[in-house]
């Protein structure tokens, strides 16, 4: 079951090709054999697993469970769940959020170094390097931009981290968009 992606494990649970409980065993397995070199989890709660497995797998067999029922995680802090009375649904229903917190800077022992490189034009426009006039000199005149954000975590101790983030998002503005003038 190693070297799967989440829609093939997913799949692999409804199809019943293995169940929860296998593949939390499995889990379970690699997180024991790697745990010493990584060093890379706080907790690891394999009794509460298996008995979320067995849940899981009861889930599966009754058709009510959701797509990622069934799947372990290790990045997961927790998961919030929230249903309310929404106008956008019957009076004898809920709606709500799922909400997937992932662990933070107290929860980690190593340093976590995230990064996100993109870019951004204007589809309006096309996608074409050329420059375009601008009215104000101020403005930029490209309608495709580098665009990017990163992450940093480095836990001290327990009880306090450094977290450190930053982005940056590439705006093409044109000149008639943002130079408004009053004929008063």
């Amino acid at each position: 079951m190693s070297a799967r992606t989440l829609a093939q494990l997913a799949a692999g649970l409804a199809a019943r090709k293995f169940s929860a409980t296998e593949l939390t065993r499995t889990a379970l397995a690699r997180v024991q054999a790697s745990q010493p070199q990584l060093n890379s989890l706080v907790t690891v709660t394999g009794e509460a697993a298996l008995a979320a497995a067995a849940v899981a797998d009861e889930r599966l067999a009754t058709g009510n469970a959701g797509p990622l029922t069934g799947i372990p995680m290790t990045n997961v802090s927790r998961i919030e769940v929230t249903k309310v009375p929404t106008p956008d649904v019957p009076a004898s229903s809920l709606g709500g959020s799922i909400n997937i917190i992932s662990r933070s800077g107290f929860e980690r022992r190593t340093p976590l170094f995230t990064f996100n490189l993109s870019t951004t034009f204007n589809a309006d426009l096309g996608l074409s390097l050329e420059k375009r006039a601008a009215g104000i000199d101020y403005l930029r005149t490209s309608n495709i931009g580098p665009s990017g954000n990163f992450s940093y975590v480095h836990p001290l101790n327990k009880s306090l981290s450094i977290s450190l983030g930053a982005g940056y998002i590439y705006n093409y503005i044109p000149a008639d968009q943002t130079a408004p003038f009053w004929n008063l």
